[in-house]
């Protein structure tokens, strides 16, 4: 690997790195404060490209110039607010499915969902 394909991929795991963690800590304030309301996270990730875009636009500049790397252009802010927001959205949705599975099941007839697939193959 060349010098320059190192310095490359060097950048890129510092981005990739600063935006899972910018994504994490993100998703566990929602959660934080949906606890401190006595509630619990339910259905999809509630942030947005443009939220997370923003929120790693910061870190990016800081870890890139703490690196000594030229700052990121707009691509590379998109890719990395990408990568924040999926962080995000794996850290919600596995504490959405932790609390799904503390509930107890409610009682009665189950519905299967319209074009779900009813034998799921058992005889």
């Amino acid at each position: 690997m060349s010098g320059s394909e190192q310095t490359s991929a060097r950048r890129t795991l510092l981005l990739e790195r600063a935006a899972a963690s910018v994504g994490e800590t993100w998703a566990r304030g929602w959660l934080a404060e949906l606890v401190s309301e006595g509630r619990s996270a339910a259905g999809g990730w509630p942030g947005t490209i443009s939220q997370a875009r923003s929120r790693v636009r910061a870190v990016v500049i800081a870890e890139l110039a703490r690196a000594r790397f030229e700052p990121a252009g707009p691509a590379e802010l998109d890719q990395t607010a990408r990568v924040d927001s999926a962080r995000a959205g794996v850290v919600w949705l596995g504490s959405a499915m932790a609390d799904d599975a503390d509930e107890p099941l409610e009682s009665g007839p189950s519905v299967p969902l319209r074009g779900a697939p009813q034998n799921l193959g058992r005889t």
